[in-house]
């Protein structure tokens, strides 16, 4: 089995959050890198007397990956070698708009003769051409001060409300600034556009800041999802009638920031959307 190179750009990734201070172990989950390949290019970082906390140029970057790349490989077998000879068509058939699938591309290639099993197929699709890998994470850099609040709700179980004698879901509003990571939290029963304007209320003067209007914001809005539909936009109209202010567009997380527009994107923690709302301090 051949060994599968990392890019000179995922090399320079790894390399950049290294030298911001991320761990092998979060650097391997969210570039989807394995562990030990991670281990492997830092350990010859280190090596070559590199230190965190440093810019690495592209001549340092490819020193790096040509120390590590450079290596001998084992011999493939006869399975893989087969498979390397029908590669153009197997990466031609996965990047289609509606790509084959493994047991379909694995039935074309045998009638032309293939005897590698399909478990190999599987495992060169994925490490020859990178099949079935997950897009990394991109690592953003933070706002400016007083330009960004990323606001969250949370579903925190079931509590005693003692004004019905019943239990009840308690939900949390968390707002969030975005460069400091300074958080308020507003607990509430409901999830209503007057209980989010409440909650938003409290975080501003609790901030001490208010909201950013413009039209960059206005000309940004868009939504498609079904929970922008219902209720982020419920909340962006609500508040503005609710307080006579604007606030700012909600938009996917996609989309490019431009002058304080931010992202609108499902949170897999609490299964809803996350909201950034642009303010000024």
């Amino acid at each position: 089995m051949s060994y599968r190179e990392l890019s000179m750009i995922d090399v320079k990734e790894l390399l950049r959050r290294w030298s911001a201070g991320q761990s092998n172990r979060q650097i391997a989950r969210e570039t989807s890198t394995d562990r030990d390949t991670v281990a492997r290019y830092v350990a010859v970082t280190a090596a070559l007397g590199f230190e965190r906390g440093r810019e690495f140029t592209d001549e340092q970057v490819n020193q790096v990956a040509q120390g590590v790349q450079a290596r001998p490989q084992r011999d493939a077998s006869a399975e893989w070698q087969e498979l390397a000879a029908h590669k153009e068509r197997i990466a031609e058939w996965l990047a289609r708009p509606r790509p084959l699938r493994l047991t379909k591309i694995h039935t074309l290639l045998s009638r032309d003769g293939l005897t590698a099993s399909y478990h190999t197929l599987r495992r060169y699709a994925a490490e020859e051409l990178g099949w079935g890998k997950p897009e990394p994470t991109i690592l953003l850099e933070d706002p400016p001060p007083g330009q960004e609040a990323q606001v969250d709700f949370g579903k925190m179980g079931l509590i005693m409300d003692p004004e019905c004698g019943r239990m009840r879901v308690l939900w949390v509003l968390i707002v969030t600034l975005a460069f400091s990571r300074y958080q308020f939290v507003w607990p509430t029963f409901l999830q209503t556009t007057a209980s989010a304007c409440e909650g938003l209320d409290h975080a501003w003067w609790f901030f001490g800041a208010t909201i950013k209007t413009g039209d960059d914001h206005r000309k940004a809005r868009r939504f498609d999802r079904r929970f922008c539909d219902r209720v982020l936009r419920e909340i962006e109209s609500g508040h503005r009638r609710a307080r006579g202010g604007g606030v700012a567009a909600l938009v996917h997380s996609d989309t490019v920031e431009h002058g304080g527009v931010v992202a609108a994107e499902e949170s897999a923690e609490f299964g809803i959307a996350e909201v950034a709302l642009g303010v000024v301090a």
